[in-house]
């Protein structure tokens, strides 16, 4: 358990810069003057037949005591095929009151087989992508969240999804902490705009998972690395394994 501890802990007593945009709109251009290329999210159109909305609210905890004389980090945990995110937060329970106080996003629903297509990627993606969005921007116009520390913590299918949004938001999300994923989605210029924002990766996968997520991760690690992106990967003899406390390193990710 003391694992769990020092990754989230070191993810969460370095606050990074991030943004408040939450629309996939291209804001009016400034004609004042020239400005770097930025990086927007690609439209995500939802196909007739796949699911656009969830059909519950997110669960927000907040922790014991909490006052809205202070902001605290916020951690999203996302679900994985036939098991909700509900689970995931469970899982790391006892281990909470030795970390320093943060607000946790455990979004509903678990994911469907109909989300491995590609289009019902896109689908979940686009409903777990607007909910999370929508949850964040409510926290902070209570005042009591810290919108430069955003941690997503997702598995399997939640660590597609999770992948997904890092890449899409890598200006809100701070970091992750992603098991058994292929990390299969590709945002244009999103390498490059981690990079720039220093974010927070932290992979696990098993020595003996299947050769589309085996290669998919080697292929995303390859491009992060050439792009000097920093990231912490950790192997375990298994197949299909989670991040569990057991998995997380001792040091800090970036040890």
């Amino acid at each position: 358990m003391k694992y769990f501890f020092l990754v989230l802990l070191c993810f969460m007593i370095v606050p990074v810069t991030a943004g408040t945009a939450f629309t996939q709109k291209r804001p009016t251009a400034d004609r004042t003057r020239p400005k770097a290329p930025a990086v927007y999210p690609r439209v995500i159109t939802v196909a007739d037949g796949f699911q656009s909305e969830l059909g519950e609210p997110s669960r927000i905890e907040f922790p014991r005591n909490a006052t809205r004389a202070k902001k605290y980090p916020v951690v999203v945990f996302l679900p994985a095929t036939g098991a909700e995110a509900s689970m995931y937060y469970d899982l790391y329970q006892e281990v909470f009151s030795e970390l320093p106080p943060f607000i946790s996003i455990i979004t509903p629903e678990a994911a469907t087989e109909k989300d491995w297509s590609s289009q019902g990627f896109e689908a979940a993606t686009y409903r777990y992508e607007n909910r999370i969005l929508a949850d964040l921007e409510r926290l902070k116009r209570q005042g009591v969240a810290d919108t430069s520390r955003v941690i997503i913590f997702g598995f399997s299918m939640g660590g597609d999804i999770g992948w997904a949004l890092v890449q899409r938001y890598p200006d809100i999300f701070s970091g992750a902490i992603l098991g058994g994923t292929r990390t299969s989605w590709s945002e244009k210029g999103s390498i490059a705009k981690l990079k720039d924002s220093e974010r927070k990766l932290f992979f696990v996968m098993g020595t003996d998972e299947r050769a589309d997520r085996l290669n998919g991760l080697n292929a995303t690690l390859k491009a992060l690395g050439q792009n000097g992106v920093a990231f912490r990967y950790e192997r375990t003899p298994a197949a299909h394994v989670r991040p569990t406390p057991e998995l997380l390193p001792k040091e800090s990710i970036f040890a």
